[in-house]
């Protein structure tokens, strides 16, 4: 089966859209042979496209839409580029478009398959045709294999707490360097682990790692880092949604608009605390992170709720939905 997949990545807007559509795509091709082309930016970073064996192509205008060949395969969107009007377009052409939604950013959605899953998606007034098949919350959540094959923290460890600071690829506010010399100052605090992603430019670099710091960077074991976590700091996008999955207790803090839906939904949820700079920059912060460390029976009850949360096989869920919908075109 040919996927065209319209989507893009980098230091810029981070690698959500590539990490999350590649999870969708691997899990398809474990059911059947796929045939991959992705639509990008020039600007987009098509390393882990090529890595994956998929062909690129450059599109620098709309004119591509007008190109879809309806027989020829699903196409998957996941671009906050991505209007009404080009879906209107799509739609004319007869192709079977599948997109994934971060929150209710377009009036209504001309698609088959529209998928968000935030904790919470369900609770927003999406609208579509009348054929439009909805996909929503966390349940549809395309976890990477990696953790699957992991086995989830059930409880809390008998140790100093080892702390994970995660930001996404590329941390464009560059909050690794501001949490790391206050965590590091921090009494009672074991191993600190910072992930930096592949577009990563801020401050931190491999030379600050030493004593009880370690720096990674683009990491291809996230989820056994994640599992090694006796708590979290991080972004609020897919990351903490793995996090809560893994059961490690979170402090979030959302990057971008549309990471504060997740957030909410976390917190509400009772698998993450929203961390927060606004008082006082980085005294306060301190003493939140320091307040959570001391508190075991909240860090525990963070770990059941996120365990509870998220099940893993969200991705299954897709590609099923996404195969039986293109096989019930032919």
């Amino acid at each position: 089966m040919k996927v065209t997949v319209r989507a893009d990545g980098g230091s810029e807007i981070g690698y959500g859209h590539l990490m999350r559509t590649s999870t969708i795509l691997r899990t398809i091709g474990r059911i059947v042979d796929l045939d991959v082309r992705y639509l990008v930016r020039s600007w987009c970073d098509t390393a882990p496209i090529e890595e994956a064996g998929w062909s690129v192509e450059v599109v620098e205008d709309d004119s591509w839409i007008d190109e879809v060949i309806p027989d020829a395969g699903p196409l998957l969107i996941d671009s906050y580029e991505t209007t009404v009007e080009q879906l209107d377009r799509l739609r004319g052409t007869g192709a079977m478009v599948v997109m994934l939604e971060d929150g209710q950013r377009l009036d209504r959605y001309p698609v088959d398959l529209l998928i968000d899953s935030a904790p919470g998606a369900s609770k927003l007034a999406y609208q579509g045709e009348v054929a439009t098949l909805f996909a929503l919350g966390v349940q549809y959540l395309p976890l990477r294999r990696e953790f699957l094959t992991l086995d989830r923290l059930d409880t809390l460890r008998e140790r100093t707490p080892h702390i994970l600071l995660t930001f996404g690829g590329s941390d464009p506010d560059d909050l690794s360097s501001r949490l790391l010399p206050m965590v590091e100052r921090m009494e009672g605090v074991g191993r600190i682990t910072v992930v930096l992603g592949p577009g990563y430019q801020g401050r931190v670099s491999p030379s600050d790692a030493g004593g009880r710091v370690v720096i990674l960077r683009n990491v291809n074991r996230m989820a056994e880092l994640m599992q090694d976590a006796d708590l979290a700091i991080s972004a609020a996008g897919g990351t903490a949604l793995e996090l809560a999955y893994v059961g490690v207790p979170t402090l979030l803090l959302p990057l971008t608009r549309d990471q504060e839906p997740i957030a909410t939904a976390l917190v509400e949820a009772g698998a993450s605390r929203m961390l927060s700079f606004a008082k006082g920059e980085g005294e306060t912060v301190a003493e939140q992170i320091g307040n959570i460390l001391k508190d075991r029976d909240a860090r525990l009850a963070m770990n059941r709720a996120g365990r509870t949360l998220v099940d893993g096989r969200g991705a299954e869920r897709i590609a099923h939905l996404m195969l039986d919908q293109w096989r019930g075109r032919m």
